[in-house]
């Protein structure tokens, strides 16, 4: 039987009860002898909720991109993530859009554009005003050492070379200061949106999953059995795709990304981990 959704913050907060996310067991991915499990309270131990303060309105992102595949992957990427954009083939038209006061809270730009070179392009980033350069991303195919020393010379505070992953595309919009919200909501753009009724007891069955999910994700990560994580990242993605757990989708794409790096020890994985964990625990605590 279906639940509804004013069942889903009292199952939520059930589930935190019973699954205490450990923050030192964070410390101890890379540690055998230390399991990284979600584990239940100490017997009498008192549990404090943590505090989830409201989501604010999503961030506006620019796209300014003249390759029709790239520009359109961008805006699927940003459209499944809950974050409205508009998006431009030259700078021109981006330079007018900004200019007519849109609110804009980061620039996604290729530096090869059909009516600008790439020191035009850092030159009129640095005169608008309406987008501080921490927030300007600038986006190059053939990224080398080189290449990407020049564009922070430029002024850029992200790089990111193309072809672009999920990934690389949500750590630079988070190195911008750009926040997703928890749950996304539903538009006209989401492409096989489902009608809302559905979302309560969809949302309920993400969250009753998650636990068994996390524990099972962190002993295979324990174990170094990527494969076994990389395909429970990839199934609970879907799920957090098809309910639009936007947060969620994004760290499991990050933490998914960390799993590729064939590096020992892995410095990209405690953090993309702690950063699945904490938006797990905010997803399991939300009674909205």
């Amino acid at each position: 039987m279906w639940r509804s959704q004013n069942h889903s913050g009292a199952m939520g907060q059930q589930l935190v009860e019973r699954w205490t996310f450990a923050s030192a067991s964070l410390k101890s991915v890379e540690n055998d002898r230390d399991p990284v499990f979600l584990t239940p309270p100490a017997s009498g131990s008192l549990h404090m909720p943590l505090q989830i303060a409201q989501d604010s309105v999503p961030a506006r992102i620019l796209v300014v991109e003249d390759d029709p595949v790239t520009q359109s992957y961008l805006l699927q990427c940003l459209t499944r993530w809950g974050l409205p954009a508009h998006s431009t083939s030259d700078l021109t038209d981006g330079l007018t859009w900004l200019a007519a006061g849109n609110p804009c809270n980061a620039i996604l730009i290729d530096q090869h554009l059909p009516d600008a070179n790439c020191e035009a392009i850092a030159l009129a980033m640095r005169q608008q005003n309406n987008v501080p350069r921490q927030h300007i991303v600038a986006m190059t195919a053939g990224l080398d050492v080189r290449v990407q020393q020049a564009l922070f010379d430029l002024g850029y505070a992200a790089v990111v070379g193309k072809p672009i992953s999920t990934a690389a595309l949500s750590r630079c919009l988070r190195d911008c200061g750009v926040h997703w919200p928890l749950w996304g909501t539903r538009n006209e753009q989401s492409a096989g949106a489902q009608d809302a009724s559905l979302y309560a007891p969809l949302r309920d069955l993400l969250k009753r999953d998650l636990p068994k999910q996390i524990n099972t994700l962190c002993a295979s990560i324990q174990a170094h059995d990527t494969h076994t994580a990389r395909a429970l990242l990839h199934t609970m993605s879907g799920a957090a795709s098809l309910c639009m757990a936007t947060a969620l989708d994004v760290a499991i794409c990050e933490l998914s990304a960390a799993l590729q790096e064939d590096i020992q020890p892995n410095p990209q994985l405690p953090a993309a981990l702690t950063l699945l964990l904490t938006e797990a625990e905010k997803l399991l605590l939300d009674t909205t």
